[in-house]
């Protein structure tokens, strides 16, 4: 671009046209290159080929921050080509089209408090994905990427918007590895600790069937007792956490509610946005004001089911580290196993006596490994409680800092919004003033026109009086 700038100044107008048709369609400036191609053809007074030129700027990037310039250019090309209607025709166009754009705008634009409150009732709505489309016309929306005060306007109400979202999200994560910390059944943390904890339950239930079989081999029928115990440890091996179910069922409306709030706000968003499209109204229209108060109540809701659903996954979380169940499941199987050991009545022959001592050696040992595991995970912990603490802390502090600069940052990002969308009514009225100053060219241009084929005519007329005059006068002479 640089290089064809330089052709450009320079007057090699070829050099500088083969430097802009280097620039590809994926390029960034592919836009900027096309206008800049027209006026390099306009310098080198090849206006057809630079009206082509417009043509194709407007039909490949319809949208782009150029296409105002470029119907501008094309309107002073049709003058150049003396083609007076289809200029005005042009600028015409041009003043309807920025106008009609500016009149859209208008409910952003109240003088007086009742436009911050639209903003920032907009912003607050859902401001991590707040957009400058929901408040600049669809054809504005490129003139608005183009200013930078709007860009980081919006860009200021995104952030504020996520850091919120993302402190609150991470309190609530810190609150569950709280939780989890907390667990009497700190091996299941852990997947490595948990798979060998989980195998020890399964291990000590096999030590309480083998002495079940034990028993048989040395004559001892099974209690009463003993089958209970044994088919209520069966049982807690083979059922769920009822609490966890619970749980989990109640998960299924909630995120129903989320889903029917999110299709209530992509009707409210059309219906803005198909009213802004066909509004023209030169003052605040009712409907916005009344379409914010709805986008209010929209993420009041929202931001409850995301409490409701934070809640959930912490109350989840406590069960699952609290939960009775693992506890209940070990007290039976060292219940199972005191009863196969009262049961012992000793004697058996020699090999079935050396697999008794060997089972109640492993149970020593099953106890043994537990203890070691817990103590394995306690070490773990050790230095994750410390951080936990020392994070909750600086949490603690960032919302605090937070929930004293909130009330600032709404304000400020409605101000800075507003502020840009402001800048944007301005430019679209700047455009406006161009057609206007376009359509008095055209005037001025067909004035120009007009009287310079007066004065031809006049000039003609006055060769034909000279001539005629000189006809005479030789007449005369002759006649003399």
């Amino acid at each position: 671009m640089a290089r064809a700038r330089i052709f450009h100044d320079r007057g090699d107008y070829d050099a500088a046209l083969l430097s802009y048709r280097s620039i590809g369609r994926a390029s960034p400036l592919y836009a900027s290159a096309l206008y800049e191609i027209a006026w390099t053809l306009l310098r080198a007074d090849r206006h057809e080929a630079a009206l082509a030129a417009l043509d194709q700027l407007l039909r490949e990037t319809p949208h782009s921050a150029a296409a105002a310039e470029a119907k501008s250019l094309r309107g002073k090309l049709q003058i150049r080509r003396r083609n007076w209607k289809a200029a005005e025709d042009e600028f015409a166009a041009l003043r309807r089209h920025f106008d009609d754009q500016y009149k859209a705008v208008a409910p952003a634009l109240a003088v007086g408090s009742d436009a911050l409150d639209y903003v920032g009732a907009v912003i607050r709505s859902d401001p991590r994905h707040f957009s400058l489309d929901t408040l600049v016309p669809r054809a504005a929306i490129p003139l608005a990427r183009s200013l930078p005060r709007a860009v980081q306007a919006e860009r200021l109400a995104r952030e504020t918007g996520e850091t919120e979202h993302l402190l609150r999200e991470t309190l609530a994560l810190l609150e569950r590895m709280e939780i989890a910390a907390a667990s009497p059944e700190r091996a299941l943390l852990f997947t490595d600790l948990g798979a060998h904890w989980q195998a020890l339950d399964r291990a000590g239930r096999d030590l309480g069937e083998a002495g079940e079989a034990l028993l048989s081999a040395v004559g001892r029928s099974p209690t009463r007792s003993l089958a209970d115990m044994r088919r209520a440890v069966d049982a807690l091996f083979e059922r769920p956490s009822k609490h966890l179910r619970r749980v989990t069922e109640l998960a299924e409306p909630l995120a129903s509610a989320r889903a029917e709030t999110t299709a209530l706000r992509a009707r409210l968003y059309g219906l803005e946005y198909a009213h802004r499209e066909s509004s023209r109204r030169g003052s605040p229209d009712p409907f916005f004001q009344e379409a914010a108060a709805l986008r209010g109540e929209l993420g009041a809701l929202e931001d409850s089911l995301a409490a409701a659903h934070r809640g959930l996954q912490t109350a989840r979380a406590t069960l699952r580290f609290t939960d009775p169940l693992p506890g209940t499941r070990r007290d039976a199987i060292a219940a199972h196993n005191v009863i196969v050991g009262n049961l012992w009545p000793g004697g058996g022959g020699e090999g079935v006596r050396e697999q008794w001592q060997r089972r109640q050696r492993l149970l020593i040992r099953l106890d043994a490994a537990r203890k070691r595991l817990g103590a394995a995970a306690q070490a773990r912990l050790a230095r994750a409680v410390v951080v936990l603490k020392e994070e909750r802390d600086n949490l603690t502090r960032y919302r605090d800092e937070l929930e004293a600069l909130r009330p600032r940052a709404d304000v400020t990002a409605a101000e800075a919004v507003h502020a840009g969308v402001r800048d944007v009514a301005a430019d679209l009225r700047y455009w406006t003033i161009r057609a206007d100053v376009g359509l008095l060219d055209v005037a001025w241009a067909t004035k120009e026109a007009e009287l310079e084929l007066a004065r031809d005519l006049e000039r003609t007329r006055d060769r034909s009086v000279k001539n005629l005059d000189r006809a005479v006068n030789e007449a005369l002479e002759a006649s003399e």
